[in-house]
């Protein structure tokens, strides 16, 4: 397989490094381009791979303090930028999953004020950063009380923003998902109804699409709890199709209420890309 992206001299620039981190450069690009220079005979991988994540990380934090929040804080007049890092920090962190403005001053120990953080959640969401998906309710009221789900613009971000990312890879693959089905301008829900579905996708009036996202599903207990929320929605609103996304597993069941495919992540978004498939 050919690579588009190489690097021309071993040792990276700061401004380059930051480039990188701001167009999206993500873990496994940085496997992929440490292993092909290892290939090639450029050094010995550890030290190579060593040096180019310290100065990933060191750079793209400081790129993140200095530049996003930055943007961010001149487009809305923002002088407490320490507080609006720290709300951004805090939702980046719980990527993808649930939040509150209450669980989310508690987790800043009261520092910030409940509007602060809906405004400053309000100024990262207007120009795309951060994205919060609202739980289904034919409720209006029962919506605006349920936690929403906050996703990010960018897998990159996420990495250079928390440790804990580089090694919960399930949480990159939702994330990038949602982007997925978003680009390609879908009515996007969270569905909890006692079972947990990721996405809920919705046409007019009508309901179209149910998908779950889950990077290992040989684990009988994990499996089980995806194939029950999917069947449960699909009763629920007359589906008769569900899709589980994995990183590497394919696999069709037929359950009572229909099918439920097991797709790997790249065959799904390839599918997307040549439009052979019209929600899901």
């Amino acid at each position: 397989m050919k690579y588009s992206i190489t690097l021309k001299s071993e040792r990276l620039t700061d401004a380059k490094c930051v480039n990188r981190l701001q167009t999206g450069i993500t873990k496994a690009i940085i496997e992929m381009i440490t292993a092909a220079r290892y290939r090639k005979g450029y050094g010995r991988l550890e030290r190579y791979e060593r040096k180019l994540s310290c100065t990933v990380l060191r750079r793209g934090r400081a790129s993140n303090r200095s530049s996003l929040f930055g943007d961010v804080a001149r487009r809305y007049e923002v002088r407490e930028i320490e507080k609006l890092e720290e709300v951004a920090t805090t939702f980046m962190a719980s990527v993808p999953g649930p939040v509150t403005l209450n669980g989310t001053k508690r987790a800043l120990g009261g520092r910030v004020s409940l509007d602060s953080i809906e405004r400053y959640s309000r100024y990262l969401e207007e120009p795309y950063l951060l994205f919060f998906l609202n739980t289904h309710s034919f409720s209006a009221g029962k919506r605006e009380r349920s936690p929403r789900k906050v996703y990010a613009v960018d897998n990159g971000l996420l990495l250079v923003s928390s440790h804990h990312f580089s090694s919960d890879r399930g949480k990159l693959l939702e994330n990038a998902v949602f982007l997925d089905l978003r680009r390609k301008g879908c009515e996007i829900y969270r569905l909890m109804d006692k079972k947990e579905v990721d996405f809920l996708i919705w046409d007019g009036t009508e309901p179209v699409g149910l998908i779950n996202v889950c990077l290992d599903v040989s684990d009988a207990s994990t499996r089980a709890r995806e194939v029950d929320g999917l069947r449960r929605a699909m009763g629920h609103f007359g589906l008769d199709r569900g899709l589980i996304v994995t990183l590497n597993h394919r696999e069709i069941i037929y359950v009572d209420e229909g099918v439920i495919e097991f797709l790997p992540y790249w065959i799904w978004a390839l599918q997307r890309m040549k439009g052979t498939q019209e929600k899901t």
